[in-house]
Formats: C-alpha cells, structure tokens, sequence
C-alpha cells in the first residue's frame, strides 16, 4: 500500500447521472489515508459490440444496458487507470459480447414466440451465459494488456 499521510483527505469527488433507460446513479470517490488517490470507476450508460466485418468495424448498440466498476488500486494506481481507460474497448470487442449484442437485437421478437414460460427463460439464461463469457474474459484480457504494458509492449488500440 505505500506510504501514508498524517490526516485523511476527506474532501469526496461525486457524479450522478441517468442511464439511457432511466436509471439513476452516483459514484462517489474519496482519497483517505493515501498519498494520492489509486482507485478508478467506470459508469457507462450506453454499451456496443464492435464487430469486425469484411474488415470494416460495425458498430452494434445494446440498448438499456450499462457498466459500472470500480477497479481497486491497493496494489497501485497504474492497473486501475489502465482498467478504468480501457475495459469498455475491451469488452466490446469480445466475440461472446457481440453474440450477446445480436442477442439483444433479436430479442424482443424472439420472446414472442416461444410456447411455454420455461423455454423463454432457457432462451434468456443462454444470453446472460454469453453476457457472463464475454465479461470473464475482458478481465482476462486486461490482465494480459497490463502486463504488456508493464514490459513496455504497448496495446495500440489502448488509452
């Protein structure tokens, strides 16, 4: 953890906001004990996929969906600001999360036609497997990106 300072900074930095679909939020951060502040958040109100197609990049919009994250620096501020700057761009390049982008689309439509309730939640449930996949791995690929960036191999797509 580093070193500490003498009295706590307690002066708070806080952002509200309302998510495409109405949904109100706050985060609210707060330096304390530590030298300088070491933790990220992230607060996305409007996610999309980003699909590489005949190589030309499409853009896939998830509607009523959004992020939020805190990336705890206790083991140094680098990994959280690099997490916090990038994870949505990983996140949307995952194929699991295009998949779930095309999911999404087709969804409502699809709902409509199933017979019982029971084979519309299989339906939902194999989205939220994908939703799930998708984030698993962006995790894992920022692990992978920060310790290229840690051996100077810098991601070019990265901020």
């Amino acid at each position: 953890m580093g070193n500490l300072l003498g009295a706590p900074v307690t002066e708070k930095e806080t952002h509200a906001g309302v998510t495409t679909c109405g949904a109100e939020f706050g985060v609210s951060s707060m330096q304390g004990w530590r030298v300088s502040m070491e933790d990220t958040h992230i607060a996305e109100t409007s996610l999309y996929a980003v699909e590489e197609v005949n190589g030309k990049y499409q853009k896939i919009d998830v509607p009523g969906h959004a992020i939020f994250a805190v990336f705890d620096g206790h083991g140094g501020a680098f990994a959280a600001n690099y997490s916090g700057a990038n994870f949505c761009r990983v996140l949307s390049h995952q194929p699991k999360f295009v998949e779930y982008a095309k999911f999404e689309a087709e969804r409502p439509a699809k709902e409509e036609t199933f017979a019982s309730p029971e084979e519309r939640s299989a339906y939902i449930q194999s989205g939220l497997a994908m939703l799930q996949e998708a984030l698993k791995t962006s995790f894992v690929d920022i692990d992978q990106e920060i310790a290229y960036a840690m051996k100077g191999q810098k991601v070019p797509e990265a901020d």
